[in-house]
């Protein structure tokens, strides 16, 4: 599969379109990062108003909070990106192996069955692939 619009020193061919392996995982990453450092931004610029000031034994503990917030807030969106890729990569790794197989299938006429890895998510899917169309051809 070849990437569209890419530098000549970028890869050129792909297993899995990069538009279905990296859209959904980034697409979620974002949406939780975005609203979360909105969130963290505007509550913090209300603590820290010019015209306004705040205790001290109040502010200090707040600006804390601030640094905390901002750290948990970082973490947690790396480890959705990371248990996002290893999931995308379960799903996708299965699903390239049978349309692999789909298309030897359609050019050949020969059914072989579909193997996957141990840790792909797609074994019942592939088991009644393989019972159908083994029936079929």
């Amino acid at each position: 599969m070849k990437a569209p619009f890419r530098p000549p020193w970028f890869r050129k061919n792909y297993l899995v379109n990069p538009r279905i392996q990296f859209g959904p995982g980034w697409r979620l990453a974002i949406g939780l990062l975005v609203p979360l450092m909105a969130l963290n931004g505007i509550f913090f610029y209300h603590l820290a108003n010019h015209g306004f000031t705040w205790p001290d034994p109040i502010y200090r503990p707040l600006v804390e909070l601030s640094v905390v917030f901002t750290l948990s807030v970082t973490c947690l969106t790396i480890l959705v990106i990371g248990w996002l890729a290893v999931y995308l990569h379960r799903i996708i790794g299965g699903l390239k192996r049978v349309e692999r197989h789909l298309e030897i299938f359609s050019e050949t006429g020969e059914w072989r069955e579909i193997k996957l890895r141990r840790h792909d998510l797609l074994h019942e899917f592939v088991d009644k692939l393989n019972k159908a169309l083994g029936a079929a051809s």
